[in-house]
Parts: C-alpha cells; sequence; structure tokens
C-alpha cells in the first residue's frame, strides 16, 4: 500500500473542495482513513515475514537446514535480502520535498 500517495492525493482532493479561507488542517476522517491505511500496511509487512519465519523454524526443525545453513540464511537475509526490499520499497516514494524534510531532521541533534 503506498500510504504517502494516498496521503497526498486525499490532501489534493479535499484542499480543492475548501474555501481559501478554511485552515488546511485534517479533517478527522481523513486522519482516521490515513491512520487504517498505514495499520493495514503494517499488518500486511508483518504478516508476510512472520510467515516466512515460520516456514524458516519449520525447516529447520524438521531437519532440511543445517545450523550452518541457518547461520548462512540468517546473515543473507539480515545483510542482502531485507536492506534490497527497504530500499526498492522507499525509492518509489522518494521526492526531492521528502529528501529536504529528511535532511532537516537529520541534522536537528546537532543543534
Amino acid at each position: 500500500a503506498d500510504w504517502r500517495g494516498l496521503a497526498h492525493e486525499h490532501k489534493h482532493k479535499h484542499k480543492s473542495a475548501r474555501s481559501s479561507t478554511m485552515e488546511d488542517s485534517p479533517e478527522p476522517q481523513d486522519l482516521l482513513d490515513l491512520a487504517r491505511t498505514i495499520a493495514l500496511a503494517a499488518g500486511r509487512s508483518v504478516g508476510q515475514a512472520a510467515v516466512l519465519t515460520g516456514a524458516g523454524v519449520y525447516m529447520g526443525r524438521a531437519g532440511h537446514i543445517s545450523k550452518a545453513g541457518t547461520r548462512v540464511l540468517s546473515v543473507l537475509s539480515m545483510r542482502v535480502t531485507i536492506p534490497c526490499m527497504l530500499f526498492s520499497r522507499v525509492v518509489p516514494q522518494v521526492s526531492w520535498e521528502l529528501l529536504l524534510e529528511a535532511l532537516a531532521m537529520a541534522l536537528l541533534p546537532l543543534f
């Protein structure tokens, strides 16, 4: 689920319907929809991780994967596949505006 895209689309759809004198604060229903979208996306990701973890535990306990094989798969997962997945999920969502906001937040601890 592309929650940033949904939030951006939602904001612009409702912003055009407002008058120019109204404040740009989100409606409670908009926030509820956004929270629901984020919760569903997070739940889906956690569910996928749980299924893969369960499969790995089963394969290890059933003797299909040795201790050394488990260690190799763990290192491969942590150092290669998870960073690649995160990178591939984040890159399509990045904009110059988001990069500037992230840079400003990254510099805050220095002041």
